[in-house]
């Protein structure tokens, strides 16, 4: 990759850390943005085939990430009743909505850290020169 010529550098507001948090449990994804959201959306809908339609989920991709948070956790996150005369329904449990409560705050910390790493640590990349997009193209086909 070739640098620019000029003296163009990175600044500050095209220059941005990301970050993407999720829990493993026993080694294994527990929850995350994808699954919050389904949490949600089962508290809202009190069905997990509404909430389903909702995230534009196949209700076997719900099902099978309740049952997996679920069983990881050891205690139901969420709770379902059978069909009769009203049809079914599910609950979220009180770990159920803990582990929403919880993952805001983390998430709420998360960008606390990733604005202070932002300001901090990034500032060093002020005086790098830019890379010139075209001619990485170039480069890369050689």
């Amino acid at each position: 990759m070739r640098r620019k010529k000029d003296t163009q550098t990175v600044k500050d507001p095209n220059l941005r850390l990301c970050a993407r948090m999720w829990l493993n449990l026993n080694g294994k994804p527990f929850l995350g943005a994808g699954k919050i959201k389904l949490l949600k959306a089962v508290e809202e809908t009190g069905s997990i085939s509404a909430a389903s339609r909702r995230l534009r989920l196949s209700y076997r991709t719900a099902w099978n990430r309740i049952d997996a948070m679920n069983n990881l956790a050891g205690a139901p996150l969420v709770t379902t009743n059978t069909g009769g005369e009203k049809g079914g329904g599910a609950q979220l449990t009180d770990l159920g909505r803990g582990a929403i409560e919880s993952y805001a705050t983390l998430e709420k910390e998360l960008e606390k850290f990733r604005r202070k790493v932002q300001k901090s640590v990034l500032k060093n990349f002020q005086d790098i020169p830019a890379l010139d997009d075209s001619d990485s193209k170039d480069d890369e086909s050689k």
